[in-house]
């Protein structure tokens, strides 16, 4: 029976091209009135009216339109004396329990215990630590209390979560993830750029105290990559006293999951601390034989050697297991042409010996040292190693007209059995990465012309070495290729494993790729004024690359680049800031040769981003506004016709400039009244194309990340709810394959998933400081939706409702 809310709509003719359509299944409802019901509270006698924004139809709008009135808001009620003496409107004024670490070599402000979903400070843009009003570029920080409310368990889930970034879903084991229009490619720990990014959804955020997200160019702190986003994992550190904390979890599709954090004093005063973490989860799931097992240790030790000096050292180990990996998803076709729209979301096209292990050992070194004069150095030294091994398999359609091409799997309603010609293929890869990095960084105060200002110097020297053995390719052929009949989808559990060892050819060759980037960098935080902040700066960086794969030539490629920032901020009263900033970064792309046989010029991003950002209650909620407009020039395109004349079977490219992202961000996070807390944002963006074309359709346009929870007053002060809202608009996947139910195949037809809205809701009780317990429900109103089509003609469905039930330990 078809899920209600996701139809089919008929077929509408174009020119030259079908498309069908996912009718929206979700309306949203209950904004206006919850606009209302909050009109008493704004019209109180002495409150000021003037909304932030106008049009409170939107739910970030109304957080905008709630600080503005509370921030000049006094209450006569005694009973919030404690609240209202936290929440006053210092422009230049944090709250007295912030608490500023350095982590590698980044500062900030620790989130853990905070229960906040906002910090007070940090350095994930600029590498000084900053209020977020403070930094001209747009900031998302989800916070430890953000990912305990939302069940947040593995970075996968925290970026679902973060406003402005897309999930670009290929299937189980590999999701990529974008913002403002482009692939994100760069993942930091503790503000230390890493090169180990293969499949990052799997890391579990157990470990890490919160998530930094810069949208746009930030060449200056990272290097080289897509004008797109950073992403930078803080890991937690030892606590002062002694600290226990346990947590069980179990949820749908048998999701069960421990975890144990022990933080202690080694010496009586304190001055040497440690903390461990332990987490182990087993999960099965939605899609049909696929399950992951996830082991994950991690300690570190701190030790004061001076009352200015910390040294820090640590291990972080993570593990993950998965059986029954998917290599693409669900048939998207019935053999009749119609949508798979009523097919069981548990469908997989993946039998369940198939796997793709992921590990990642990680040691690293910290010091830091504050001197007298205000400036502090900070120094990383860390080592990582990832290794990945996999099997996959998967049943794929052969296009009658072509043999030698492979289409979809398109089963029949009734038995499940392919309506053209089938094949299994598989692969069999494996992969090792080492990474060695060094960082250094210092910032503090210099006086000039009588005022004071801020810098901050640095450089990062990285080593990454990454073998292979090759790739494996082997297939399965069934009738009319040989006498095996072929299997239905009903069938795929019963599929043996493929007999890699004895029954396969090459596919991809053994190579080894050796890496180093050296960088360099400066910035100027200049205060003309108290008002007017000027930030100016760049870095020089070198990128070397050494390739050497069986049967081809090698590859020696250098290239040296200069990425320079710019930023201005201007408090035009004590709890709003203008801010503008130019910031550039480039990317090599040694894989793509003209047809002369030369390697492409590197791509070269830039983001301009104006905007306006507001804070309140101390810096207990922060807004923003930002418009940007993203650029990128270079861009590799085919070069119809040609080839590479050093590989005639690769075509060959050009470099193309002209590729853009407009739009605008609108964000709040924070605590809009006691108790009551948002986190959330809308975007809109628009790319194009060189030629004006819609660059990436298969991403939306649109997108609300919204989450808010209450914790009731009075009797009820133990209970906290809560709920959140993921909305898109619609997405189009092209040059898709569909059988027209002839025994025919229609060529580059169009798919769109209309928007939709997914729900979710959090109830949590503490029983006492130390016991609580929390459900979590995610897709409440089960919708049904697809998070990709294409890839042979595959869809990838979103999990059905589903929920976790959590308790915690506290001591």
């Amino acid at each position: 029976m078809a899920d209600r809310g996701v139809h089919c709509t008929e077929p509408r003719i174009g020119n030259a091209k079908h498309s069908h359509e996912l009718e929206k299944g979700f309306q949203m409802s209950g904004v206006n009135g919850f606009a209302s019901n909050r009109s008493e509270w704004l019209n109180r006698k002495g409150r000021r009216r003037r909304a932030i924004a106008r049009g409170a139809g939107s739910l970030i709008a109304c957080a905008i339109f709630t600080a503005s009135g509370a921030a000049h808001a006094q209450t006569e009620d005694n009973g919030q004396e404690r609240q209202r003496a936290s929440r006053q409107d210092y422009a230049d004024t944090t709250t007295g329990d912030t608490v500023i670490i350095v982590t590698g070599v980044q500062e900030g402000q620790t989130t853990e215990d905070s229960g906040s979903y906002t910090t007070h400070s940090t350095g994930a843009a600029l590498g000084m630590p900053l209020k977020p009003r403070e930094i001209p570029q747009a900031v998302t920080v989800i916070t430890s209390q953000n990912m305990e409310d939302q069940n947040l368990t593995s970075l996968d889930t925290v970026l679902q979560s973060a406003p402005g970034v897309t999930r670009n879903y290929i299937d189980s084991e590999r999701v990529r993830y974008s913002s403002r229009g482009f692939s994100v490619d760069n993942i930091m720990y503790d503000g230390v750029v890493s090169s180990l990014d293969n499949g990052i959804g799997f890391i579990d955020t157990a470990l890490y105290d919160r998530v930094e997200v810069v949208r746009g160019a930030t060449g200056l702190l990272t290097g080289s990559g897509n004008p797109s986003a950073s992403i930078n994992l803080i890991r937690k550190r030892p606590k002062q006293d002694l600290a226990i904390g346990a947590s069980g979890m179990v949820g749908s599709w048998e999701n069960y999951r421990g975890t144990l954090d022990v933080s202690a004093p080694l010496t009586s005063n304190g001055s040497i601390r440690a903390r461990a973490i332990g987490v182990y989860q087993d999960q099965k799931s939605y899609l049909d034989f696929y399950e992951q097992k996830k082991a994950i240790g991690y300690g570190v030790v701190e030790a004061d050697l001076t009352d200015n000096t910390i040294l820090t050292a640590g291990f972080e180990y993570q593990h993950s297991q998965p059986k029954g990996s998917s290599w693409g998803a669900a048939p998207l076709f019935y053999s009749d042409g119609s949508l798979t729209t009523d097919l069981r979301r548990s469908a997989n096209l993946s039998p369940p010996w198939t796997y793709f292990d992921v590990e990642s050992q990680t040691a690293f070194v910290n010091l830091s040292h504050e001197f007298a004069n205000g400036w502090k150095f900070k120094s990383a030294l860390t080592h990582s190693q990832l290794d990945s091994d996999a099997e996959l398999f998967a049943l794929t359609g052969v296009d009658p007209t072509n043999p030698r091409r492979n289409i979809g799997f398109y089963p029949d309603r009734q038995t499940g059995f392919s309506s053209v010609a089938v094949m299994g293929a598989g692969t069999k890869f494996s992969s090792k990465t080492k990474q060695d990095t060094i960082d250094l960084q210092s910032n503090g105060p210099i006086e000039l012309f009588g005022r004071e200002h801020q810098l901050v110097v640095g450089t990062t020297l990285s080593w990454m070495k990454r073998t292979s053995p090759g790739s494996l390719l082997a297939t399965n052929l069934y009738f009319p290729f040989s006498a095996t009949p072929a299997p239905s989808l009903d069938q795929v559990g019963e599929i043996p494993r493929l007999d890699f060892e004895n029954n396969a050819l090459p596919w991809g060759a053994a190579s080894t790729v050796k890496a180093r980037k050296y960088g360099v960098y400066a910035a100027a935080r200049l205060s003309p004024t108290d008002e007017l902040k000027v930030i100016l700066g760049g870095r020089f960086n070198r990128y070397e690359l050494d390739e050497d794969e069986v049967g081809s030539d090698s590859l020696r490629y250098r290239q040296n680049r200069v990425t320079p920032y710019a930023g201005v901020t201007y408090d035009i009263t004590g709890n709003f800031t203008l801010f503008a900033s130019y910031t550039e970064i480039f990317k090599p792309q040694t894989d793509r040769r003209d047809r002369n046989g030369n390697i492409l010029e590197p791509t070269k991003g830039n983001s301009r981003e104006v905007g306006i950002k507001g804070e309140f209650f101390g810096g207990d909620l922060n807004l923003s506004l930002t418009l940007f407009d993203t650029r990128l020039d270079k861009l590799a395109q085919e070069d119809v016709g040609f080839f590479d004349p050093n590989n005639p079977l690769s075509s060959a490219y050009i470099a193309v400039d002209g590729t853009k992202t407009r739009g605008f961000d609108l964000e709040a996070n924070g605590e809009i009244l006691p108790g009551w807390s948002i986190s959330g944002g809308f975007t809109l963006l628009k790319s194009e194309g060189p030629d004006g074309e819609r660059l990436n359709p298969q991403e939306p346009r649109k997108t609300v990340k919204l989450f808010t929870s209450y914790r009731l007053p009075g009797a009820l002060d133990g209970l906290t709810i809560g709920g959140g809202i993921h909305w898109q608009s619609d997405i189009r996947f092209n040059g898709i394959n569909r059988p027209d139910g002839q025994g025919g195949i229609l060529k580059d037809q169009t798919v769109v998933q209309g928007s939709y809205a997914l729900v979710n809701a959090l109830a949590r009780y503490e029983f006492s400081d130390r016991l609580s317990a929390s459900v979590n429900v995610n897709n409440l109103f089960d919708q049904r939706y697809w998070m990709r089509a294409g890839f042979y003609d595959t869809a990838a469905v979103g999990a059905p409702r589903n929920a976790t039930f959590t308790v915690n330990l506290r001591y």
